[in-house]
């Protein structure tokens, strides 16, 4: 098999999506007092997976040229997940900078509450946005999650085809 610029997009993205969210709990429980030793563990985290980001981002336009003159291919759903993909590495960026800031400025000082709750809510807003992202990306090439007809076996359905 080889090794394609889909292929690459789709591998890669998954850190960042992931990534955030798990960002976001850590970033939660930093702030609480039982997690406070854990403030700059978790803007250390949210810089790399803002890093992780970048690459996700910019892979993406050759995974377009990949597969837009495949067959089912609609652009305007490429398009509408290009656009999403963008506000949502700039707002993922942003929280990035934003723990940035903070490892640099308390280098030797507590970080505050203050600036853990603000990279919290940015990057929920990079979850949100990039979890968005992710299900429109899976439309592209996915009818079935499109058509929202997509359902799992039953049990009882999965045993029968055993026989």
């Amino acid at each position: 098999m080889d090794l394609t610029a889909p292929h690459v997009h789709i591998a890669i993205n998954h850190l960042p999506v992931v990534g955030s969210m798990g960002i976001a709990l850590l970033l939660a429980f930093a702030l609480l007092p039982a997690g406070r030793s854990y403030r700059k563990l978790a803007l250390v985290a949210l810089v790399v997976v803002a890093l992780a980001g970048l690459p996700a981002f910019f892979s993406g336009e050759p995974a377009e040229e990949g597969i837009e003159n495949l067959a089912g291919i609609e652009e305007a759903r490429i398009e509408q997940h290009e656009d999403v993909a963008r506000t949502a590495v700039i707002v993922l960026e942003l929280a990035g900078a934003i723990g940035l800031f903070g490892l640099m400025l308390f280098r030797r000082k507590a970080v505050p509450g203050s600036l853990l709750a603000l990279a919290l809510a940015v990057d929920l807003g990079a979850v949100a946005l990039l979890a968005r992202t992710a299900a429109l990306g899976g439309e592209i090439r996915h009818p079935e999650i499109r058509s929202g007809q997509a359902v799992l076996p039953s049990p009882a359905a999965a045993d029968s085809d055993d026989d």
